[in-house]
């Protein structure tokens, strides 16, 4: 009897010791990833992008038929608006609303104001926090650069690997970079503080596991980027590019799982390939009416945590180009499954 208790104990001592090591090199690689360097090529970025003589003269043309339609307005005698054409400023500001707002919503995590915003405060999971573009990042000098590293490469402006959802923006070009610049510059400062962002042990662990990618390390830092968004790219290309805003949550091969940088309560993001577990039986119809209803394929409503109303005014091209494109990425099983279906964001 006391020989058998000296094994059961031997064995239980070795499987915690077992663990213990086990756990213990899951939290060095973990410690090692987020503090990984990188060596990110400096873009030379002009801020505001200059306006091509075209588009000025088209947005001047639209200010032109506003200001007459307000002159008619005018009944009093009241002056009437100055009919100016808007500045490369203006025009970068009202494109980079529609990057940040439509289409990769900036806002969900750095606030409505841009001041900053908590997103998670879990003991086990971490803080994670949108910091405050509008109380200096934005400004001095290399302030660009150090914007155009982080959206791009998710990469701090020290080298040091960031939690930014890089991969949502790195196929952006350096227009679109120059525009959400300009827009997240025409804020008012705001006086709020806001946590820095911290690591908690289990995400610190399911790093260590692959479990949450960090963008940094699914980047190729040494691509070359457009400089403007190529409006005659193949319908596969501008597929890819809309998907690039889908790779923060759904992960660099669309396969679903935990979404990086997010509350640890959210579910998982649901699998976007054509595995069985995915969108094999789904049509161009199915895809569109969850992405404008908000509405799975069989009648489930979808979780409020997928921004499906930011999408809804997608126009129906770019909806078909993205569902061309999710057709052709390798079909995979979904990287997480982790509580009931209906809890996934499908």
């Amino acid at each position: 009897m006391i020989r058998m208790l000296r094994i059961v104990f031997g064995l239980t001592v070795g499987a915690a010791c077992g663990l213990g090591m086990a756990l213990g090199w899951l939290w060095w690689r973990g410690t090692s990833l987020l503090s990984a360097t990188w060596q990110v090529p400096t873009a030379q970025i002009e801020v505001p992008w200059p306006a091509p003589e075209a588009d000025a003269h088209e947005a001047s043309e639209a200010v032109h038929i506003d200001v007459a339609a307000d002159a008619m307005r005018v009944q009093d005698g009241s002056e009437g608006v100055v009919d100016e054409p808007p500045d490369a400023t203006a025009l970068a500001v009202e494109r980079g609303r529609t990057l940040a707002v439509e289409r990769l919503r900036c806002h969900a995590c750095h606030g409505e104001d841009l001041g900053g915003a908590l997103v998670a405060d879990d003991p086990a999971f971490g803080v994670l926090a949108g910091p405050n573009l509008t109380q200096g990042v934005l400004q001095g000098d290399g302030a660009m650069e150090a914007f155009e590293r982080i959206v791009r490469h998710g990469v701090r402006r020290d080298g040091t690997t960031a939690l930014m959802p890089a991969l949502d923006y790195e196929g952006l070009s350096d227009r679109e970079v120059s525009d959400l610049f300009a827009y997240a510059k025409s804020f008012p400062e705001v006086e709020r503080t806001v946590p820095l962002s911290e690591v908690g042990p289990v995400l610190r662990l399911l790093i260590g596991l692959g479990q949450y990618r960090l963008s940094a390390f699914d980047i190729d830092h040494q691509r070359t980027r457009p400089d403007v968004p190529d409006t005659h790219d193949t319908e596969l290309e501008r597929g890819r590019q809309l998907a690039s805003a889908c790779r923060g949550c759904h992960g660099h091969d669309f396969a679903g799982g935990l979404v990086p940088g997010a509350d640890p309560t959210w579910p998982t993001a649901s699998n976007l390939t054509l595995h069985p577990d995915g969108l094999a039986d789904w049509t161009h119809a199915d895809f569109a009416r969850a992405m404008r209803e908000g509405r799975s394929k069989d009648g489930r409503a979808i979780d409020p945590v997928m921004p499906w109303q930011d999408m809804s005014g997608w126009t129906d091209d770019e909806l078909q180009v993205l569902f061309a494109y999710l057709q052709t990425v390798p079909h995979k099983p979904s990287a997480m499954v982790a509580g009931p279906p209906w809890r996934t964001f499908r």
